[in-house]
């Protein structure tokens, strides 16, 4: 869903998520961070980390980094990185 968000905003540039389970057996949660390394302007970053906690209610933002060469650069590269919540199958 959220690959689909940067997609059809053509907000960022999006090229490869990373998704890793955080495990935990005693749990009654899944817990998976995804990291996605994006390109854009900082509008379209920010557009693109709303619309996606908006479209997924499960999902938390953890941490955002962002990286500018040069403040004339009107592109910015960031990482920003969620925890999706899901319920265990059992």
């Amino acid at each position: 869903i959220v690959e689909r968000i940067a997609r059809d905003r053509r907000a960022v540039a999006l090229e490869q998520g990373e998704y890793i389970l955080l495990s935990n057996p005693n749990a009654k949660i899944e817990q998976y961070r995804i990291i996605f390394p994006l390109k854009g302007s900082y509008p379209q970053l920010r557009r693109f980390t709303v619309g996606a906690l908006e479209a997924v209610p499960a999902l938390a933002l953890e941490s955002l980094l962002f990286k500018r060469e040069k403040i004339a650069d009107g592109s910015v590269d960031a990482k920003i990185t969620f925890i999706l919540y899901l319920e265990r199958a059992r």
